[in-house]
């Protein structure tokens, strides 16, 4: 088990009077590309409050992981099958019970995501924080894995998560519409369940000082380090062909991976950068010299990266599902792509240039849009008023 801990030294200055606990189940919560980034920057905004507890990888204990081991022989490959493997989960169950309740003693504990989480018996003050449903998730990013799944095993997927959502103090989500699907999916009741939104991973002072913005030709941006084809760079460089076909000073610039260069260098007016750091100079940069960000991607549970291109004053162009109507109020911010083709995301980079003469105004009301209602201490405190609700029920 991996635990870190910030400064408790304030927790009796605090209003709220107890320390708060992260618990990661799949990554070191510290580690900046965990949940990229969200547990780091909400430990860090707790620490500048004085409310960090510990924060937590647990590692399943080595009996756990020779019976999953034991298991895995058993089964041949197939999934959840053999003794072993129900005792592994047993004993796992058992050990993150014990581990759960000697936080909760000290203060309330959030887990990121589902799991591991101990929901067989519903211990109080433990809340979950999650950016998708999990299942539907499954079948949409994971749609090998979960194909070879038994009608019984996606069954027991939903009863399990199911079981999470219930046995939770409380759930919280960063969109709305994660929200609207938990509660009619898995029939939680709404005053158990909040949306909280998030804060950006950029360095602040990017925020504060930024560079004017040349609005004369249309340039696009596109950041991600995945090359999957569900983040949407072949689909774009494909409707980049028909954008620049029209209008010829187009350019569009793909970041995050170095084999962009290779791949896409030779399209014309397309140019292929590595991986920058969130608060690198390069990212500011990269924001800087660019009038649109764009990232076709699907099933994009949140959408950090559509906050973080508003806050540095490029309206954004994304497939129009999931957080996207939500980040972009609907449009007032960025344009939606209807359909997840080529041609539709040719047309709707063609409607965006179509109102270039906005940009300037657009731009600046974007960034004051993100400052005032995205931030990590605007979620972290309706966090804490959540637990501290709780706490006076629970007393």
């Amino acid at each position: 088990m991996k635990t870190s801990s910030f400064n408790n030294s304030a927790f009796s200055e605090c209003p709220f009077g107890f320390p708060v606990h992260i618990v990661c189940p799949t990554r070191d919560p510290l580690d900046p590309k965990a949940w990229s980034g969200t547990p780091l920057r909400l430990y860090e905004t707790l620490n500048d409050m004085g409310l960090a507890g510990k924060a937590i990888h647990p590692k399943p204990p080595p009996y756990v992981e020779k019976f999953d081991q034991l298991s895995r022989k058993m089964s041949s490959g197939v999934s959840y099958a053999g003794v072993a493997k129900i005792l592994a989960e047993i004993l796992d169950w058992k050990y993150m019970a014990s581990l759960t309740k000697s936080l909760c003693a000290t203060g309330p504990v959030i887990f990121m995501g589902i799991s591991r989480f101990p929901a067989q018996k519903p211990i109080p003050n433990t809340f979950v924080l999650v950016d998708a449903v999990w299942h539907q998730w499954m079948q949409t990013q994971m749609k090998d894995a979960y194909q070879r799944l038994s009608p019984k095993q996606k069954k027991n997927m939903w009863i399990q998560e199911r079981q999470v959502y219930h046995a939770a103090t409380h759930v919280f989500t960063f969109a709305e519409y994660v929200r609207d699907e938990i509660i009619q999916t898995f029939q939680l009741p709404p005053e158990r369940i909040s949306a909280v939104g998030s804060g950006i991973s950029l360095d602040e002072t990017f925020l504060r000082t930024t560079a004017p913005k040349d609005f004369s030709m249309p340039k696009f941006l596109f950041l991600s380090k995945s090359l999957s084809e569900e983040k949407g760079a072949d689909l774009l460089v494909e409707a980049f062909r028909h954008v620049r076909s029209a209008f010829p000073n187009a350019t569009l610039t793909l970041a995050g991976n170095e084999a962009y260069a290779e791949r896409f260098g030779h399209e014309s007016g397309v140019t292929g950068l590595g991986y920058f750091t969130p608060k690198s100079p390069e990212i500011r940069q990269l924001y800087s010299r660019h009038t649109h960000f764009v990232l076709p991607a699907r099933n994009e549970a949140w959408g950090y990266v559509f906050l973080e291109a508003l806050a540095m004053g490029l309206p954004v162009i994304g497939l129009n599902e999931n957080a996207f109507p939500e980040i972009t109020r609907n449009g007032t911010f960025g344009w939606g792509i209807p359909e997840w083709t080529s041609s539709s995301v040719a047309d709707t980079m063609m409607l965006a240039i179509s109102r270039m003469e906005e940009l300037d105004v657009l731009s600046e009301k974007a960034r004051n849009y993100v400052r005032l209602n995205y931030s990590w201490e605007k979620t972290v405190r309706t966090i804490l008023r959540v637990i501290q609700d709780s706490k006076d029920k629970i007393s």
